[in-house]
Order: C-alpha cells, then structure tokens, then sequence
C-alpha cells in the first residue's frame, strides 16, 4: 500500500523552520528586553542614584524562585510525558470512535523529551518570574526578600497553624502577622505550587484513564484532585475569616478531606488487589465472582471448571 501524504522528510523540514523561527523570536524579545533593562538601568542610577535592577528583582531573588519553581513542571522520568499520554489516548478514543485502526505509540524520543523538559522549564520561568510567583498565588518573591530581612519567627509557626481552632486576642494576633506574613506564607505558597503541579499532572492522567475506558484509574484521580484542593483550604486556614463558625468549618473541611482520600485509597485497592475469588458450595455447582479477569487467571478457572465436570 502505498504511503498518503507528504515526504516524511518534508515534516522534518518544516519542524526545523518552526524551530528557528522560534529560536529568533526568543532572541529578537531577549536583545528588546536588555536594552530596556539597560535603559532603564542608567537613568535610575543618574537620577536617583538607585540599582534598578536589584531594587525591582529584589536582589536576584526573581530569578533565583523562578528558577526553582520551574523545575517542578518537569518531569524527572526520561522519555515519560503526561501530556504525550493525554493526546494519545484522546486520539485514540477518537479513532476507536470512527472505528479506524488505533495507532500505538511508543513515546517521544530522548531528544524531543529533552527539548520538551527545556521548552517547559523555560515557559515556567517566565512566566513566574513576570509575577514573582506562581501566578495566583502571590507575591513569594517578596516573602522570601523579607525572611533575608529576618522579619517573622520561625518558632511561631504551629500557634499559626492552630489559629482556625483556637483563635487568640488582638494584641497575640498582631504579634503573630509577621510569621503569618513570612514564614507560614512561604511554606503555605511553596506547598500550593507543589499542588498545583501534581493536579496539572493527574488531570492529564484523568483525561487519559478516561479515553482509555478507566473506570477505576480516572475516578481515583478524580477524588485525588478533590482532596488535593482540600487539603490547600486547610493549610491555607489561618488565612480564613474568624468568626465563631471557623472552627466548625475546618473540622467539616477535615472531615471532607479524610473522606475523599478514604474513597480514593479504597479505590486503589480495588485495583490492586485480588477481586477474583472462586468458591466451591454444595450440589457440586461452582460459584464465580470476578471483576478485571487477567489471562492466567481464566485458565486456571477453566482448569478447575473442567475438574468439576469430570467429577460430575
């Protein structure tokens, strides 16, 4: 059967001009960007006698977060891609769906792993470098500038954590605000970045379970998420609103989270553990209970089955 379509050759040439004009456009906005900054630089140091640079990237510290933080988009696993994964179980949800041949894939190469590990830390750093953070999440540039400073006490922070439980006075309250502000915002910001990596990960790992027909794997991830998010209100309480409804409000948000996890661990063992049984009852009669049947399982039932009949 003749192949339809272009050259495969004509796709690599293609892919290598989108590359280079990618690859000018990076440095065309990269050599714009020095020469403000540069501009910039000058005229604060003329008229002001300020350091530009280090006033508004509060001394490197911009730089050196979004490097971090950046590093959790990827994915440390070679030639494994989340996002790889969910477009190809989607396209072949789509083709079982028009009822053509499914194709299988084995997986990008090390080298386009690699160049995506790169594209995807470089996209990440931008963009929290340009909001000193997670975008969403906050200013954490600025937290970490004022923990240098030694504002907050690293001491306080479990009388912050307790605060939806055991509210304290106004005076306690404001002698807490700069571990609150410091400290606890900086483990609250770096544990909320972490999540929202891992739900960008296990919602493509639901998309793919799904367009694979998962029915366990997907709703697993499912209520994962739903405790994920959860578990980010919790850490996140001392922020809430105090009234006198707070402390009932953290208990039920405790209590959400311990049942979601609940059903997701309970989930995984359906998954993992043994679901197909056979019992032998009176009359001679065999009794079969199996869910997620494997091959050797089926022969050894088919064994038995036929034992049976002999003994009939």
């Amino acid at each position: 059967m003749e192949r339809s379509g272009p050259p495969p050759r004509l796709f690599g040439l293609i892919g290598w001009i989108m590359v280079g004009i990618v690859f000018v456009g990076v440095i065309v906005y990269g050599l714009s960007v020095y020469l403000d900054w540069v501009v910039l630089q000058s005229m604060y140091a003329s008229k002001a006698g300020l350091d530009w640079f280090a006033v508004n990237f509060y001394h490197n510290n911009t730089f050196i977060v979004a490097g971090v933080l950046a590093l959790l988009f990827i994915n440390p696993i070679p030639r494994r891609s989340h996002l790889f994964e969910g477009l190809s179980a989607l396209g072949g949800a789509f083709a079982r769906v028009r009822g053509v041949e499914e194709s299988v894939s084995l997986g990008p190469g090390r080298v386009v792993w690699l160049f995506w590990q790169v594209v995807k830390w470089a996209v990440a750093f931008w963009m929290i470098a340009s909001a000193n953070g997670i975008p969403g999440l906050g200013n954490l540039t600025i937290v970490i500038t004022m923990l240098q400073s030694g504002l907050g006490d690293w001491g306080q922070i479990l009388r912050v954590f307790q605060l939806p439980l055991a509210p304290v006075s106004g005076a306690e309250l404001v002698a807490l605000m700069p571990t609150m502000e410091v400290q606890y915002r900086l483990i609250y910001d770096i544990f909320a970045a972490v999540v929202f990596v891992a739900v960008l990960r296990l919602i493509l790992m639901l998309v793919r379970d799904f367009a694979r027909l998962k029915t366990n794997a997907w709703t697993r991830d499912l209520f994962l998420i739903l405790a994920l998010a959860v578990l980010v209100a919790i850490v996140g309480a001392p922020y809430w609103a105090m009234n006198i409804a707070t402390p009932n409000n953290y208990l039920i948000a405790i209590t959400v989270f311990v049942g979601l996890f609940s059903v997701r661990s309970h989930s995984t063992n359906n998954r993992h553990g043994a679901p197909e049984t056979m019992d032998r009852i009176p009359h001679g009669t065999v009794l079969v209970r199996h869910t997620h049947c494997k091959l050797g399982f089926r022969r050894r039932l088919l064994a038995k089955l036929e034992q049976q009949l002999v003994r009939l």
